[in-house]
């Protein structure tokens, strides 16, 4: 499971609800998976196959909420372990206002 949260930080963190993060192939650049923020701005993709990934927001969400990307997380290595599943918490955007 890769997992994190999309906020405007500020006087009050805001959250950003229905916005798609989009799971990439670090190597292809192929969309793995996608998945839609809840209302605190939380995110969650289970069932990631072993690989390195990069996480997007598409531009069109941030486009329509004039947003840009303050602080984008790091590729992410999902390792092969058939015993040891691997979960990537934390895995945060910062965003800020145009």
């Amino acid at each position: 499971v890769i997992s994190g949260k999309l906020s405007v930080p500020g006087k009050h963190d805001v959250p950003l609800g229905d916005m798609v993060v989009s799971l990439l192939d670090a190597d292809t650049g192929k969309e793995a998976a996608y998945t839609s923020t809840l209302a605190d701005g939380s995110y969650s993709i289970a069932n990631v196959s072993p690989g390195k990934y990069t996480l997007e927001i598409p531009q069109a969400n941030l486009n329509a909420r004039q947003l840009i990307v303050r602080q984008k997380p790091v590729s992410q290595l999902i390792p092969y372990s058939e015993a040891d599943p691997v979960d990537r918490a934390n895995v945060n955007f910062i965003l800020e206002h145009l």
